[in-house]
C-alpha cells in the first residue's frame, strides 16, 4: 500500500512539473565515409610543348557538395617524362590543374581525391585515365 501511495505522489509531482526529469536528447554525428563520390577527369591542351591541363571534379549523392584536395599524378609510358599537381576542390566545383610542358607519347594517370576534413561524411575516391600527347 506504501509502495501505490508513493507512485501515486511521484506520478502527480512530475505532472505537475515540480519533480524536473533529467533527459539529454539524441545528438548522433554521421558517421565519417559512408557517402559515395565519383571522382572525373577530363584532359586538355594535347600537344606536345604545349601546356596540358587537367580539368577534375567530384560529385556526390543526392545534393552534397564534397570538399578535399585534388591530385593528379601522371607518367609517361616509355618512361622519361612525368608531372603531378594538386589543389582543393570545394562544393563540386572544377578545378583545373596544369601539368606543364609534356613531350609526345602516351601517358597513363591516376586522379585521387581525399575529402577534408578527415571525419567527412564522404568517401574518397579515385579514377585511373590516359591520353596521348601528339606533335
Amino acid at each position: 500500500m506504501k509502495t501505490l501511495l508513493a507512485g501515486i505522489g511521484t506520478a502527480a509531482l512530475l505532472s505537475g512539473g515540480l519533480i524536473a526529469g533529467v533527459a539529454t536528447s539524441a545528438d548522433a554525428a554521421p558517421y565519417p565515409g559512408t557517402i559515395a563520390t565519383n571522382c572525373h577527369v577530363n584532359v586538355k591542351s594535347l600537344t606536345a610543348r604545349k601546356g596540358t591541363e587537367v580539368v577534375v571534379w567530384v560529385t556526390a549523392a543526392g545534393n552534397g557538395e564534397p570538399k578535399g584536395r585534388a591530385t593528379v599524378n601522371v607518367h609517361r609510358r616509355k618512361g622519361g617524362d612525368s608531372a603531378s599537381d594538386s589543389g582543393w576542390i570545394s562544393g563540386g566545383d572544377r578545378l583545373t590543374l596544369s601539368l606543364g610542358k609534356l613531350r609526345s607519347g602516351v601517358y597513363d594517370g591516376t586522379f585521387r581525391f581525399n575529402s577534408q576534413p578527415t571525419q567527412s561524411v564522404y568517401k574518397n575516391c579515385s579514377e585511373d585515365f590516359s591520353f596521348r600527347v601528339t606533335r
